[in-house]
């Protein structure tokens, strides 16, 4: 007898999951329900009705049982076509979810990986920024060819908004050219306030933060943009802490060449004083 499938007509509760997992692309039920506030039990119940019915996927084989990795969720066909229907979403972002199924596993890290980062800001800030993926800007013209990987938009028009970048690839030629984006990007005047976003680098490890404030602070102060730009820096692990920390940001600067600890001025209600004020 052939299985039915269940709750053919979608709550607000699981639209609201499928707009999570295009706000994502890649979801593990822990992480969702990290975000969500809810039990793990709860969120793959939830997650499992989803792909029952045929409109998310699920990655998992066994290298994931050997590992111990949670399975990977990740839009279905199905699941685009009721999101381009019943939702507001930009039909040219969502498009870009078709190619899903073919992401790599570093492309499926990396989107965990900023899910670790959401949570980090989502548990901390929360209340100052409104917090956007790639996703949701990517048709945003006002943002640099090379989307973020985060933009917090702060709600306050004292506070400055914030693009947030996981770099994978800590090599100096990477950087470099991701840097000189933002630098032309700065220089355009487009952006909504007159301050340019802090610019957040969270770094695979240390060693090569090291490396990236360096180089960092000397373009910044050979293109004479020191006083114009900020660059804070950070590493995956100390973002992923548990409970989360504010106090983990390095500033670009040459003027400080070893890594000290700042915290972002969240919450502060005068322009132009410096990130590293609290």
């Amino acid at each position: 007898m052939p299985v039915r499938k269940r709750f053919n007509t979608l709550t607000q509760h699981q639209i609201q999951l499928l707009k999570q997992l295009y706000k994502f692309r890649h979801v593990t039920a822990p992480s969702l329900a990290n975000i969500n506030h809810t039990r793990t039990e709860t969120t793959h119940n939830a997650l499992s009705i989803l792909l029952e019915q045929e409109l998310v996927t699920r990655k998992y084989d066994s290298s994931y049982r050997i590992d111990r990795k949670p399975a990977v969720y990740y839009l279905a066909a199905k699941g685009i076509g009721i999101l381009r229907t019943q939702t507001s979403i930009h039909a040219r972002s969502l498009h870009s979810m078709y190619s899903n199924k073919n992401s790599s596993d570093a492309f499926i890290q990396h989107n965990l990986s900023v899910l670790q980062c959401y949570t980090h800001f989502q548990g901390i800030y929360g209340d100052n920024f409104g917090i956007f993926t790639r996703s949701e800007i990517a048709t945003r013209d006002e943002f640099p060819k090379s989307k973020p990987d985060l933009y917090l938009r702060a709600k306050e028009p004292a506070d400055q908004d914030f693009f947030v970048i996981l770099l994978d690839d800590a090599r100096s030629f990477v950087v470099k050219k991701r840097l000189v984006e933002l630098f032309e990007h700065s220089e355009e005047e487009v952006w909504r306030t007159d301050d340019y976003p802090v610019v957040l680098l969270i770094i695979g490890d240390v060693s090569a933060e090291k490396r990236v404030i360096r180089l960092a602070a000397t373009m910044l102060e050979d293109g004479g943009l020191d006083d114009e730009i900020t660059i804070l820096t950070t590493t995956l692990k100390a973002i992923s802490q548990d409970p989360a920390i504010p106090e983990i940001w390095s500033k670009a600067a040459l003027s400080g060449r070893e890594v000290q600890n700042r915290s972002i001025p969240i919450g502060l209600r005068t322009r132009g004083k410096s990130p590293e004020t609290t």
